[in-house]
């Protein structure tokens, strides 16, 4: 617990850091989607599948996107449910595997936290939707999110395979639309 407490303060801080969303600093609100992701060590492996799949420059030029970008951990998981020792191995393995799940975890309009509801279908690029479940957090249980009025999941349609993910850190907004780091990778159905 203590571990996810500092990944989401880590992931929270370089976010801060790098977010567009200062109105009074030019430089920052330059910030791309894939400027920010590389600028967070705990996306490298999520900016290593976009380079793989040659989807990076979506994200650093114009556009409005919500990007559910799975961390580390995530993708350190996948690969071992894939028995695969990278991603460039995966993708080798399974062509098209990694474009199909990265467009998953595209929304193709900036959606903030504040703009979801429970039960709320959200449509992504690969044009299977997810649904959102938002719990609001009880003072007496804050969870693992301190600060936050509540906890957010994306659930997916993979009946085979489960397929859900915690937001843990959100609303990081960007010139090209808006970043929400999750804790799992998302895999669609039929994959």
């Amino acid at each position: 617990m203590k571990k996810s407490i500092k990944n989401a303060a880590i992931i929270l801080l370089a976010f801060v850091a790098f977010s567009c969303s200062d109105e009074g600093n030019t430089a920052l609100k330059k910030s791309s989607i894939g400027e920010i992701a590389r600028a967070t060590p705990q996306l490298s492996s999520f900016v290593e599948a976009l380079d793989i799949t040659g989807l990076t420059s979506t994200f650093d030029n114009a556009g409005d996107y919500t990007v559910l970008a799975p961390d580390d951990a995530a993708f350190d998981a996948v690969l071992s449910a894939f028995s695969e020792p990278d991603l460039a191995t995966l993708e080798a393995d399974y062509p098209g595997l990694l474009a199909k799940v990265l467009k998953y975890h595209v929304v193709s309009s900036s959606v903030l936290s504040t703009s979801l509801s429970n039960d709320q279908s959200v449509s992504t690029l690969f044009e299977q939707p997810l649904t959102v479940s938002i719990i609001p957090v009880d003072s007496a249980n804050p969870a693992t999110y301190p600060g936050q009025p509540n906890f957010i999941s994306f659930i997916g349609n993979n009946t085979t395979t489960p397929s859900s993910a915690n937001v843990t850190a959100r609303d990081v907004k960007c010139t090209n639309g808006v970043i929400h780091t999750i804790d799992a990778v998302l895999i669609p159905a039929g994959l």
